[in-house]
């Protein structure tokens, strides 16, 4: 069991996933960004 554990630990360290929070809040921020970027052109 513990020889089973130890492979997952290092990856987990090496490529922590990202939250459903922290996908959603870029989303947000992408679309605020692109949002600007259309206001300005339009003017």
């Amino acid at each position: 069991m513990a020889e089973l554990r130890k492979p997952e630990e290092p990856n987990r360290d090496q490529r922590p996933r990202p939250t459903k929070a922290e996908i959603l809040i870029a989303i947000l921020m992408a679309i605020s960004a692109v949002a600007g970027c259309v206001e300005q052109l339009a003017r």
